[in-house]
């Protein structure tokens, strides 16, 4: 590496530049160096702990469900809170820390509301988005 510098140096000295010009393209060399390692080592470093990681680990473990295989609670207050004819989808997560979970789509309007249940059918989150 540094022989390639040295070389470098040498090479401009024949087109007579300052000293001035040419510690000025060292700095710059030295600079876009250190910036190209230093986004190498960001873009290998793991990722630990983060959401996304956690998120893409749980959505792995997705299995397609019938309605009538949702627990009792969880029909019960779809059936008491959502149209019968929005009914879209039902998907078991596989289990984790929390046990299973159970996320239900139901479309009204023209929105998506996302149910999540726990395995009791006790209502863990509800989010609405566009269809």
């Amino acid at each position: 590496m540094t022989d390639r510098l040295i070389n470098f140096i040498i090479k401009f000295t024949e087109y007579k530049l300052t000293v001035k010009v040419m510690k000025n393209l060292v700095i710059a060399l030295a600079m876009m160096t250190g910036l190209t390692f230093y986004g190498n080592a960001l873009d290998n470093r793991p990722v630990k702990n983060s959401v996304k990681s956690e998120k893409s680990a749980r959505t792995l473990k997705k299995q397609q469900v019938s309605k009538a295989n949702l627990p009792k609670d969880a029909r019960q207050y779809i059936k008491e809170n959502f149209p019968a004819n929005g009914f879209v989808y039902a998907v078991k997560q596989g289990t984790n820390s929390e046990g299973t979970i159970y996320e239900v789509g139901i479309a009204m309007e023209d929105k998506l509301s996302i149910l999540e249940f726990d395995a009791k059918g006790e209502t863990l989150s509800e989010r609405m988005t566009d269809k």
